[in-house]
């Protein structure tokens, strides 16, 4: 079920690897393959959000629940808190997480642990508190970093950069970004894509940035990023937070 997402190119949109899963999906339950059915299942719940198709998306979700290991139960409340979220009941949203993070403790499994950290920082953005939004990311990179997972790593670090460009440090900002783009692989970023809820962007965009600080400024900050690799850019990332 893995390399459909793994071929998949960064710039396809989420239909192409849907279609991918889609693909699959028949085969994996005609074959009575349940969890590798219910981990396409999930991510296929997810595009369907995306797409407004909620009763759709139940479907995939409660199919990937129901039959997916133990820890596919934490995406599944972290799916169903991003539901939560899209109806702005951020009580609901956080108490799904609270669940999807119980989940993932219990059964020790870190991605779990990230993706509702990522999601939590997504209900925070959500409901104006940029401050708590952080503090989940910074959970996350201290999760991810040593754990050598540089798709994580270069999602939180994105995030990160996008709230720090939203309170004016502009080139930290762009040198954090440019250290996510460098960790970034057309297969990883895909598989982030599948898991993980859009981050709901804050700041100004790159051409906004790149005007206030001038082409010489935003690029020698981009190029500052790209040397920074994982160790210190989660150390500017984190730094005095």
């Amino acid at each position: 079920v893995r390399a459909p997402a793994a071929r998949a190119r960064s710039s396809s949109p989420p239909e192409a690897t849907s279609r991918l899963f889609l693909r699959a999906l028949p085969f994996l339950r005609a074959g009575g393959e349940e969890r590798g059915a219910a981990l396409a299942a999930g991510p296929l719940g997810q595009f369907a959000m995306l797409r407004g198709d909620r009763e759709r998306a139940n479907t995939f979700l409660t199919e990937a629940k129901d039959h997916g290991e133990d820890w596919q139960a934490s995406l599944y409340h972290c799916r169903i808190a991003r539901q939560r979220i899209a109806d702005g009941d951020y009580a609901a949203a956080r108490a799904q997480l609270r669940l999807a993070l119980e989940v993932s403790r219990a059964v020790q499994d870190q991605f779990t642990a990230l993706v509702t950290q990522y999601t939590w920082a997504v209900c925070a953005v959500a409901e104006n508190d940029p401050a708590d939004a952080r503090g989940h990311l910074v959970e996350g990179l201290a999760m991810a970093a040593p754990a050598g997972d540089e798709a994580a790593v270069a999602q939180f670090l994105s995030a990160v950069a996008d709230l720090d460009s939203r309170h004016g440090d502009l080139e930290r900002a762009v040198r954090l970004e440019a250290a996510a783009q460098a960790l970034r692989t057309p297969s990883n970023e895909m598989w982030m894509r599948a898991f993980v809820a859009p981050w709901p962007a804050t700041g100004p965009g790159r051409a906004a940035v790149r005007a206030q600080l001038g082409p010489d400024g935003f690029d020698g900050a981009w190029r500052d990023g790209e040397q920074l690799g994982v160790d210190r850019a989660v150390a500017e990332a984190t730094a005095g937070r």
